[in-house]
């Protein structure tokens, strides 16, 4: 049964991939222990233009598992070569001599770690650092600056750790100051520090970046025709570029994409009760801030005014494997970050206890952005109901266990509204894709899977945020099963991407599998690509939405693919031996007649492989799909370590391999016209005809690829008929 809830708040076609690969990433602060280069991983990147024709610079995250500690590198790419600058775009560490206490290193690009670490011991008292603060009653949480007059008593004595040892209430403060004052980054009572203390030891200020990606804003760069959007952008044309990432030292930071230099933290009101323990000598690693940021425009206001000052920046945040929850910031003008504004730029938060709902779970996923530009997603778009929302899946592990389709309104009074697709047990919702059918800028539909392969269509039209519903009479458009005799479930996790079908309606495409979790043990369950043709057809436009436009009408389609994959054409993956590369079959796919197919389907060939990140358009009616194969012994609850990454580009309308030359070049050792290859971590740029594939140094560039055509991604209603 289907049911909707209207609940009160209480309280990156270039995907940027996430992949371990060894790399020098982190700069020991001088007098710490030396940093083991070879537990150093990159975990993502970001590039902050599209096209090699325009200066462009790329962002590359990680962390380095000896000290358990963080950075975020930035190059400048030079015009015309798929190989970064070794130099950093904030300049050069020097090279050192070597001393009996370490050996010499050479000149290394300065890093956001390094720079942070460079500051004196003024700077953590200094840093814009917010939180939230419940104020009870049920009432939303207010931001506060991070400081201990603003924390509540709960957050104080949260920061009071009973293993500390100390002997009354007035010890025991002084204490939590010493742990607050550390975790904003003083280094005085360090083991080992000057004058020292019973805190654990650094190699470095900057926590590790593992599982959360890169997010890069520029100046506004979505487009919206509405309320004077042009002229909110030509007035932030000069903000200062951005990036943004969560950490495992409990805080979302922001960087100035310039200069390195971290201008706001944001440490979510639920982490408190495990900040302690990130102090201990004893500590061990766990996610924190893991989630992956997104930042989207949105317009709060009066409708009508086409008041340019009526529009926001927003970013939304996710704790990921660290926990249920989210928070949203205000991040318009980072010129004006400062620690009084700190009620103005705290949205919402929506992570401790108090204020999560029971549907609310880990929220894991790279965000779902448009093609060409990683940075404009839609999950923070307008609704039919005339009013501008965050649309999320609820992820795994919540309380309820179900798959539901969260809609957190940005506006009034930031109620929060769950769409259940699924009960559980021990289900949830993957990262949604957001269709705007009719081109009037508001999201009609969005298509989503849950962690029990179920792909689901969910019905935004209507004016009334009481009649959105799943489609399909509350079944799936499809369920992903496996090919063994047992036929398991598989789970999907990434947005899917579509493409109108010649034939009418959407043909929709997606990967599956999950991270690995504890008690999924080896994990090697097949998994598959799958595209699958909703014919519901378009007949013409319906009633009037709330600005008085028509909103959609469906017609009749042939409703959900209910015989699973056999409804589906097959195709297969030939693989070249040791180098990763493989040839797709091309096999027809009949959409007319008595042998008529609802889709394709590809088994990904090698065991333990899947689909985490969302598939992406290429060109044309081309889709790329990244599949990763984990290390053996993967699993949630430590840092992703893949083996093996591969990229493969289908003709999404059949899932065969393209008819043209894909590669304007291939590796020696590679014969014929592969449409897979493996990838290293490396992140697509954009220039006249080609895609050169940008890898941070030292990481091997995979071949560029030959562009072929153009792309349709909002299509016309004869397209949707």
């Amino acid at each position: 049964m289907r049911r909707v809830l209207v609940k009160r708040a209480s309280a990156l076609a270039t995907a940027i991939g996430a992949a371990a690969a060894t790399a020098e990433v982190l700069d020991a602060p001088p007098g710490s222990p030396p940093t083991q280069r070879t537990t150093a991983h990159l975990s993502s990147l970001a590039a902050s233009a599209r096209s090699d024709r325009h200066a462009a610079a790329l962002f590359a995250a990680g962390y380095d598992t000896a000290g358990w500690t963080g950075s975020v590198t930035g190059y400048a790419l030079r015009h015309g070569s798929p190989t970064p600058d070794a130099r950093g775009l904030w300049g050069d560490l020097p090279a050192t001599v070597a001393t009996e206490a370490e050996p010499a290193r050479p000149a290394r690009p300065r890093s956001t770690a390094s720079v942070m670490d460079a500051h004196g011991d003024d700077w953590p008292a200094a840093r814009v650092v917010l939180s939230a603060r419940s104020t009870g009653s049920g009432a939303p949480a207010v931001g506060i600056p991070w400081e201990w007059t603003s924390l509540s008593p709960a957050q104080q004595s949260a920061l009071m750790d009973p293993e500390d040892g100390a002997s009354d209430r007035a010890a025991a403060e002084a204490n939590a100051k010493d742990r607050l004052a550390y975790l904003r980054g003083d280094r005085a009572k360090e083991q080992g520090g000057n004058p020292g203390g019973p805190l654990r030891r650094r190699t470095s200020r900057h926590g590790e970046i593992v599982n959360s990606r890169l997010w890069h804003q520029p100046a506004p760069a979505a487009a919206y025709s509405a309320e004077d959007h042009a002229g909110f952008r030509r007035a932030l044309a000069a903000r200062p570029p951005m990036l943004y990432v969560g950490a495992g030292d409990g805080m979302l930071h922001g960087f100035d994409a310039s200069t390195g230099e971290e201008r706001i933290a944001y440490v979510p009101e639920g982490l408190h009760a495990r900040l302690a323990r990130l102090t201990r000598p004893d500590w061990r690693p766990a996610p924190l801030v893991d989630g992956s940021p997104l930042v989207g425009d949105l317009y709060l206001g009066a409708p009508g005014t086409r008041d340019p000052g009526g529009w926001r920046s927003y970013l939304a945040a996710f704790l990921g494997a660290g926990g249920r929850g989210y928070f949203v910031l205000d991040v318009t003008d980072p010129a004006a970050f400062d620690r009084a504004s700190a009620e103005r730029m705290v949205v919402l938060d929506r992570s401790a206890p108090a204020s999560l709902d029971d549907d609310i779970g880990e929220i894991m996923g790279e965000p779902a952005t448009e093609a060409g530009d990683p940075s404009i997603s839609r999950q923070i778009t307008p609704m039919n109901d005339g009013r501008w929302a965050l649309v999320i899946g609820n992820g795994e592990r919540s309380a309820s266990g179900t798959a539901v389709l969260l809609v957190q309104y940005l506006d009034r009074k930031r109620e929060l509204l769950g769409i259940t697709a699924a009960p559980g047990p021990g289900n949830g919702l993957g990262v949604p894709r957001l269709i705007d059918l009719d081109g009037n800028g508001t999201a009609d539909v969005a298509y989503a899977g849950d962690l029990l392969g179920n792909l689901w269509k969910f019905d935004l039209r209507a004016a009334s945020a009481g009649s959105w519903k799943t489609a399909f009479d509350g079944a799936p458009l499809f369920v992903a099963r496996d090919a063994s005799a047992a036929a398991m479930r598989q789970p999907i996790t990434a947005a899917p991407v579509w493409k109108a079908h010649p034939q009418g309606g959407l043909i929709v495409a997606f990967g599956t599998g999950r991270r690995n979790a504890p008690a999924d043990g080896p994990g090697l369950q097949g998994q598959t690509i799958y595209g699958v043709h909703d014919d519901t057809p378009i007949l013409r436009q319906g009633t009037a939405g709330p600005a008085g436009e028509p909103t959609p009408r469906f017609g009749a389609g042939r409703g959900p693919v209910a015989n699973g994959r056999t409804g589906l054409v097959a195709q297969s993956v030939q693989l070249d031996g040791a180098h990763g590369a493989g040839t797709v079959s091309s096999q027809p796919v009949p959409y007319a007649g008595s042998e008529a197919r609802r889709g394709w389907f590809l088994d990904l060939p090698l065991p333990g492989e899947r689909v985490l990140q969302n598939p992406g358009w290429f060109e044309g009616d081309l889709i790329d799909v990244w599949s990763q194969l984990p290390a053996p012994g993967s699993r949630l609850d430590l840092p992703p370590t893949p083996a093996r990454r591969f990229r493969t580009t289908l003709d999404i309308l059949n899932g065969s391999a393209p008819r043209s030359t894909l590669y304007a070049h291939l590796p020696a050792a590679i014969g014929g016209q592969p449409s897979r290859l493996e990838a290293g971590l490396g992140i697509g740029i954009r220039g006249d005809r080609l895609e050169k594939s940008i890898s941070a140094p030292g990481q091997p560039v995979a071949p560029p690829m030959q562009r072929l055509g153009s792309i349709l991604l909002r299509p016309g209603w004869r397209q949707l008929q």
